[in-house]
């Protein structure tokens, strides 16, 4: 399941276990349609069934359905919050931000992983992706990105020569073969 953080829990509200949700401005999210949200408890992210919510102005107060305090609610302040990628679109989004969560395919290495955020600079749009534990950094521009699939959220991307090898390339093992 891939995911997007979309803000942080802040503070109780009230005394029967809601809390209030500052969610990121630059996403939209149709709270009526999502049933969970992940929160992140020691590195980990923990599922947490919705029982109500109501939305104003960029916060929301959450009812989740297994807290039932104060002192529960007070336990997930501070959290950090995600959804589903396909729960999440962004508000007014720049075309190579509306690709993050897709999956990234290079025409030569083949897949490399999920875009996890995109970097804005004054050129360009830069994709992060995680790849085997490694940091790859891809330039977002349309003379590299063959194709878009909505549908699979993929972009298939053909790197300019040498520029995955500093990332692929093999840890040396000090020998010659």
């Amino acid at each position: 399941m891939q995911t997007i953080n979309i803000g942080k829990l802040i503070k109780p509200h009230g005394l029967k276990g809601h809390i209030t949700l500052l969610v990121d401005e630059k996403y939209i999210i149709d709270f009526k349609q999502v049933k969970m949200l992940m929160v992140e408890i020691n590195k980990v992210l923990t599922p947490f069934f919705i029982e109500d919510i109501s939305v104003r102005q960029g916060k929301a107060i959450v009812k989740f359905d297994s807290v039932h305090t104060e002192a529960g609610a007070r336990e997930l302040a501070q959290k950090t919050v995600a959804v589903r990628t396909n729960e999440v679109s962004l508000a007014e989004a720049d075309e190579e931000e509306a690709l993050l969560g897709y999956t990234l395919i290079e025409a030569q290495a083949g897949e490399l992983g999920m875009i996890s955020e995109v970097q804005k600079y004054p050129q360009h749009f830069i994709f992060q992706i995680l790849y085997k534990g490694r940091e790859v950094l891809l330039p977002a521009i349309e003379d590299f990105i063959e194709k878009i699939d909505d549908k699979e959220r993929i972009v298939y991307y053909k790197a300019p020569e040498g520029l995955l090898d500093v990332y692929l390339k093999e840890e040396s093992t000090g020998r010659e073969d």
